[in-house]
């Protein structure tokens, strides 16, 4: 009864072909999925590093809320301001723009 069986395959070459085409697409999702759970766990890592930083910021920001630093008023240098620019006159070019733009509201206004 132990009987030997062949089969013969029609396009052996395309069969194996396909074949290997489908793993090799399996074995690039599996590197992908892999890429993207390193991302998570770093991600996972990033976000508690963060969480303890905000937590000493806050720590931080309390303390000096509860008992500021204290400053010798005396030793702060007061900055001295400037003189500010007076405005300069419009130039004729503007002014005469702006006589045009008046005479055709004017005109515009008559059309109305």
């Amino acid at each position: 009864m132990d009987e030997i069986f062949y089969v013969q395959l029609e396009n052996a070459k395309e069969l194996r072909r396909s074949s290997l085409e489908a793993t090799k697409l399996v074995i690039q999702t599996l590197q992908s999925l892999e890429r993207l759970k390193k991302i998570r766990n770093e991600k996972t890592s990033q976000m508690s590093r963060l969480a303890s930083l905000m937590e000493e910021v806050n720590k931080i920001c309390d303390e000096i809320r509860i008992s500021p630093p204290a400053i010798d008023i005396q030793t702060i240098p007061v900055k001295k301001q400037g003189k500010k620019k007076p405005i300069s006159k419009p130039s004729p070019e503007t002014t005469q723009l702006e006589e045009a733009i008046s005479q055709i509201e004017q005109k515009l206004k008559g059309l109305n």
